[in-house]
């Protein structure tokens, strides 16, 4: 899935090299590339167009002004794509993990999850740098999304929306129906952006977060709503 505009890209996998082009073809990007995976057939189910989308600055500096200008001069947004994660990424998962989430998931927690037939993650990645992840558990029409961060210096930037976003699109087309997830209660961030895209409170889990026992808001979307508003 490609949004139309100036940007499109080649099908990728995460342990690939990610290669973005501008529509007169020079090359303005490129993720790193696993070793592991190199010069290996893709299967099927790795195959597919991710999501690109721009990232606005969150603070312009000379720096940021120079890296940012495409080659006629005129300055560009930083962008990102969103693609599916496999386990190479674990490491950059569980660093996003131990500066967003408390108590925060261990790198084992995340490797187990890509042996797990129900689990998918997600991550955007800029410039090869993973600027966020979600991790989902779908059984037929329904899902849980059990964990999502965005990188600290990438917050309040349009990341976690666009990450959202495409994962819902995503799930929708695998036949999942409704979606559910936790957040707590003081984390009004959070909130805000789950009820922006649909989501609504549905109930209480009382003292659920140990590290303080913070109640958990139970939030669940209809995804046809959802798709319905695209």
């Amino acid at each position: 899935m490609v949004k139309k505009g100036r940007w499109f890209c080649c099908s990728v996998f995460d342990a690939y090299s990610i290669v973005l082009y501008q529509r007169d073809a020079s090359v303005v990007a490129s993720a790193e590339q696993s070793s592991k995976y190199r010069g290996k057939p893709m299967s099927g189910a790795e195959q597919f167009y991710p999501e690109l989308f721009s990232i606005p600055s969150a603070a312009p500096s000379a720096a940021t002004s120079t890296n940012s200008k495409n080659m006629s001069g005129a300055a560009t947004a930083p962008s990102a794509v969103i693609c599916r994660l496999s386990e190479v990424s674990s490491a950059d998962i569980a660093r996003i993990e131990l500066e967003s989430n408390r108590p925060p998931w261990s790198e084992r927690l995340f490797l187990n999850e890509f042996s797990n037939q129900c689990s998918l993650t997600f991550g955007a990645r800029t410039d090869g740098e993973l600027a966020g992840f979600v991790v989902v558990h779908a059984v037929i029409d329904e899902a849980h999304i059990v964990n999502f961060a965005v990188a600290s210096r990438f917050r309040r930037r349009g990341v976690g929306r666009e990450l959202l976003s495409y994962l819902l699109q995503d799930l929708f087309i695998r036949g999942v129906r409704w979606v559910t997830l936790e957040v707590r209660r003081s984390n009004e961030a959070a909130r805000g952006l789950y009820e922006n895209l649909g989501f609504q409170e549905v109930g209480v889990r009382q003292g659920y977060y140990p590290d303080n026992q913070e109640d958990a808001l139970v939030m669940s979307l209809n995804l046809a709503h959802f798709i319905s508003r695209k």
